[in-house]
Order: structure tokens, then sequence, then C-alpha cells
């Protein structure tokens, strides 16, 4: 049941990213053939209008075709003016950042509707385990959810952020944390690891928010979640990420345990997931949308279209690159997973 949650939250990105490009290129006149979810020979497949609608084997991703898009195409006449390629390149910069717009559009409707109908809420003004990460220093040690750290090393702590702070100046080193448990207090050695982290959560709450605030904080939340994959990137260049790169194996394995734990928090990994593919799609790399969206660009700053052809070549080059990147991370996620 939660695996099939996971396909239902990959197929509804990858179906609102697809629609974005399909509802956009409909409105500037240009004519679609085909709209798939997935990709590989077809599962089903039916015929309205001008347009196939299909579902592929491999769910992994989905395009929308549009008649003219890749140079050379014999069935699309060069004077057809529904093609894509006759197009001005203001409407086919439309197209392309539609795709990662509805993404974030989509991010940006659930998460207001998750504030007004209540959402979960760190409380970091205690220092009570709301959670524990399974094979880390705290779970290891014995600490329980309920537990509250009232001290580390004999230093006091009064609230999450405190707690955080205080471990964190003793990386990789063994503390004593004082520990308040059903109305007993004890002192327990834990050993941080190298981030000075012992892996426990803050409890959460739940909290609604009046609809003005709910739009105004699902708004912050986009950028704040933006400039976060930003922060993230920089470190993972820089060798000081703590996780990696997470393929479709591990994003699914991540959504099924988020569906485990209600419709929240399935919700909530979507948002995260929906603002991701977005982001990630935006990036000048060729192949995603960004690629193609940074040689409309120059079209426009040139005044003249770059070689179709040149430009088909690096899409494809980008398009095997990221497949196999893909595969390298799909083969690191199921060993993980197996650990």
């Amino acid at each position: 049941m939660n695996l099939l949650a996971a396909i239902v939250v990959f197929g509804l990105l990858v179906a609102i990213h697809e629609a974005g490009h399909f509802l956009v290129a409909r409105w500037s006149g240009m004519r679609v053939e085909r709209f798939s979810i997935g990709f590989g020979p077809a599962l089903a497949t039916f015929r309205r209008g001008e347009t196939e609608w299909r579902i592929g084997l491999l769910p992994i991703g989905g395009y929308v075709k549009i008649a003219g898009m890749s140079p050379g195409e014999e069935d699309v006449p060069a004077d057809d003016p529904r093609s894509y390629a006759n197009q001005p390149a203001w409407k086919r910069l439309l197209v392309i950042v539609a795709g990662p717009a509805m993404n974030y559009a989509l991010a940006w409707t659930l998460l207001v509707g998750l504030l007004v109908a209540g959402a979960a809420q760190l409380k970091l003004d205690t220092t009570e385990i709301g959670g524990l990460v399974p094979d880390m220093p705290a779970a290891t040690a014995g600490l329980r959810e309920g537990d509250a750290i009232v001290a580390v090393d004999g230093e006091r702590v009064e609230d999450f952020r405190s707690l955080a702070e205080t471990l964190g100046t003793h990386a990789a080193q063994q503390v004593t944390l004082t520990v308040e448990r059903e109305g007993r207090r004890f002192d327990l050695p834990v050993t941080t690891n190298e981030q000075g982290q012992i892996g426990i959560r803050p409890p959460e709450e739940i909290v609604s928010f009046a609809p003005g605030e709910a739009i105004a904080r699902a708004s912050e939340f986009l950028v704040a979640g933006s400039l976060a994959i930003v922060s993230g990137i920089v470190d993972l260049i820089r060798g000081e990420a703590t996780g990696g790169l997470m393929g479709p194996v591990g994003i699914a394995s991540e959504v099924a345990q988020q569906a485990a734990r209600g419709l929240r928090r399935l919700l909530g990994i979507t948002v995260n997931l929906s603002i991701a593919l977005g982001f990630f799609n935006l990036l000048p790399i060729p192949a995603l949308d960004g690629g193609r969206a940074a040689f409309l660009l120059v079209e426009l700053v040139r005044r003249k279209p770059v070689d179709a052809k040149a430009e088909a070549w690096v899409h494809m080059i980008g398009f095997v690159l990221l497949l196999a990147l893909i595969l390298f991370v799909t083969v690191g996620d199921v060993g993980r997973i197996a650990r």
C-alpha cells in the first residue's frame, strides 16, 4: 500500500509537470502529438483529438511531444504554422518553463491547504525527544521517545535549539546527558557523531493557520526550500554534504516511509519533492527544461536561433549522461536499502 502511495506521488508530480508544457503549448497554438507519463513500451494508450495519451513502462519521468520540437521531423512541413519550431522564441520559452512552474504551483497549493487544515510543527521550546533516528547514537545508548534532556556535561539546556548547539560543540566526543524519564533523573553517556549529532527529533504539534497567513507562509517556504537546495548543492560540491544523492528507488523508499506515518507526512514530502523537481528542471543542464531554456535565452539575446542540430546533440549527450547518473545513484539506493 505504501509502495502504491509512492507510485501515485511520482505519477502526480510528472503529470502536473507535463501538464504545464501541454497547456501552454496548446494555448500558444502548437500541436501536441503525445502526452506520456513514463518512458519505454506503452502499458496503456488512448487518443483524444490530435493527442495520443499514454502510460510508459518505466515510471522515471514523462514527456510531451510537440510537433516540430525535434529537428528534421519528416512528417512536419517546414512551414507548418502550428509547429514548435515556427513559434516566436518567447512562446517556446513559456512552454519550456511552464513545467517547472506547475511543480512550484502544486507545492504552493498543497502547502496552503496543509497549513489551513493543520500542519505538523516542530516544538522547539522543549528538550523532550519526539523521535529517534535508528542506529544513531541516541537510539544505541538507550534514549527513548518522551525522554527530556536536562543538561549536557552538567550544562543546563532550555530548549531544542540550545541542546543542538551544545551537542554541536562536542563533535565525535562522549558527553554525559542528564535525562529525565517518568519523574526520575539519571546520567547517560552518549558519543556524538562527526557532526555533533546524536539522532533525535523534537516532538510535533498540529497547528492551523488562517488563509492569509497560510498563503504568506507557503510563499516563504517555496523560497526557503529552493535556497536550501542551493545550499545542499554547494555542500555536495565541497564534499561537506552529510547525505549524498538519492535516486528514484531511494526517493520511493522515503515516500513509502512517510506514507506509513500518515496523510500529512505524505503530503509534506510531496510538497518537498515538487519543489525539488521544479528547481532541478530549471537548472541549465542539457536535456532538462533549464538546458532548453538556456538555448532560448541565447536566441533572444542574439536575435538568431542556435543551430537546431547542434542543440539536439547537446541535449542527447546530456540525456545519456543523466540516465547514467540515475543508474549510478539507483545502485547506491538499492545497496543502502539492502543494508
